[in-house]
């Protein structure tokens, strides 16, 4: 014969899906609730601020890499004769105003005459000196996410002055 056993008191137990009774657990009130948020609440602002400043590097990024090709596209029309350079000076402010958000615009371009370097060669007899430099500078900010930033942007190229000059 087999005994078996039950609880008189049934208001503590659950019926288990086997059918057996359970003893009813009861789970004490969380201490920590609200911890999740509290976590958010603190790391969110790092977050954003980082987000922040890694789109005002691509925005920075990208306005010196345009400011770059501009500069470098007018300094080789300068190099090569084709355009004066006052005339790739305001080319470039105009070029600059409109593809970029470069602000307060100043561009510098000097001519570097042969021979001021003070480099004497001597080719086949005959003494000649460097060759002349275009060099231009172009400098100004661009506006930050934030309205009261900016980012400084100063772009230097130069590069050799080329034409054909016969052999003396």
């Amino acid at each position: 014969m087999v005994v078996t056993t039950q609880p008189t008191d049934t208001t503590q137990m659950q019926v288990c899906p086997i059918g057996a009774l359970a003893p009813l657990t009861v789970t004490p009130p969380r201490s920590d609730s609200g911890g999740v948020s509290l976590s958010a609440v603190l790391l969110l602002p790092l977050v954003l601020v980082l987000c922040t400043a890694g789109l005002q590097a691509v925005l920075w990024n990208h306005t010196s890499a345009v400011s770059r090709a501009v500069v470098r596209h007018e300094l080789l029309r300068v190099a090569h004769g084709v355009e004066s350079p006052d005339d790739a000076r305001r080319a470039v402010i105009e070029r600059l105003g409109a593809n970029t958000d470069l602000n307060d615009v100043m561009v510098e371009i000097v001519v570097t005459p042969r021979g001021a370097d003070g480099i004497e060669t001597s080719l086949g007899g005959a003494t000649t000196r460097g060759a002349a430099v275009v060099t231009m500078r172009v400098s100004g900010s661009v506006m930050g996410i934030i309205p009261v930033t900016r980012a400084p942007v100063e772009i230097v190229e130069s590069l050799p002055v080329e034409g054909w000059r016969p052999w003396p």
